[in-house]
């Protein structure tokens, strides 16, 4: 047996971010200006957040948020060791804890994955444990780790209503001394809130299962996202890139494929359902209502 990739359901969102905070995505330096990105959208230039910043964001939020859900059995114990793209730990002397998992490892690798006895067994051991492991882990199955690819598929948030690109200047903090530096000002650019300012960004979820142990992840992922929001981008200490998703504006749409068509027609179903042309949109904040 081998693990199967079939597409079996997709669910796609559109995300809504209000800005609470001004919003500071760093591109680089000029000087003593440090700039923020602006990448062509359409005709224009646009000060977006690119998907790889907002995915690490979250990433890292949804990490946090594991750690204090209940889950049990070998996903507890994946989702206690993961740190960062890894679950083994980074101390020698604590490797050995791990060990315990290599037989069942093996055995997984074996019956899932496409490989024969011998290149199993010419893996490393720790290797073989840590892709065990990620494959238990519900952080990895919905983000994403070496050896797997992600469920979500993200993408840039653009900016939506009127924006507008701030400078200011500041000074820098002697680390030693905790006072101000003589003579080392700088600048920076940043995206201004406003009241009807959003940034509006895409997810694309294949084979999420609501009552599977990642399924409940992306929920309270979802939950905490719209109750306290997350910050993206740099200057976080400065309380910059506080953005709050909006779940009454948020919508989604949610297909669950026929994986053995006997027909013409039930072939014909499936391709409607993956355009979801006909399929109502509704709104994650009634989604989030179900699982209160």
């Amino acid at each position: 047996m081998t693990l199967d990739y079939r597409v079996r359901t997709r669910m796609v969102l559109n995300l809504v971010f209000d800005v609470k905070t001004p919003i500071h995505i760093g591109y680089g330096q000029e000087g003593q200006l440090k700039k923020i990105v602006m990448l062509r959208y359409g005709s224009d230039y646009v000060p977006l957040i690119p998907c790889e910043s907002l995915k690490g964001a979250l990433r890292s939020l949804a990490s946090k948020i594991a750690k204090s859900m209940n889950f049990s059995g070998i996903t507890r114990t994946a989702v206690e060791l993961h740190n960062k793209d890894t679950h083994i730990p980074s101390r020698e002397e604590e490797k050995g804890e791990v060990l315990k998992f290599l037989g069942d490892a093996e055995k997984w690798l074996s019956e899932n994955v496409n490989l024969s006895k011998r290149q199993v067994k010419e893996l490393p051991d720790m290797k073989k444990i840590d892709l065990y492991l990620a494959s238990n882990c519900p952080i990895c199955t919905l983000f994403g780790s070496p050896g797997f690819s992600s469920k979500m598929n993200l993408y840039d948030a653009i900016p939506n209503g009127s924006w507008r690109i701030l400078t200011l200047t500041s000074t820098s903090i002697s680390r030693k001394t905790k006072t101000v530096e003589e003579k080392r000002l700088y600048s920076y650019q940043l995206v201004a809130p406003s009241p009807n300012l959003t940034y509006n960004s895409k997810a694309i979820i294949d084979n999420l299962q609501f009552e599977s142990y990642d399924g409940k992840l992306f929920i309270n992922l979802l939950k905490y996202l719209g109750k306290y929001g997350i910050q993206v981008g740099g200057l976080k200490s400065k309380g910059y890139g506080h953005i709050v998703l909006n779940t009454e504006s948020s919508t989604y749409k949610f297909v669950d494929f026929n994986l053995s068509p006997k027909n013409d027609d039930e072939i014909r179903k499936n391709v409607e359902l993956l355009l979801m042309k006909d399929l109502d949109e509704v709104s994650v904040a009634e989604l989030l209502k179900r699982y209160d």
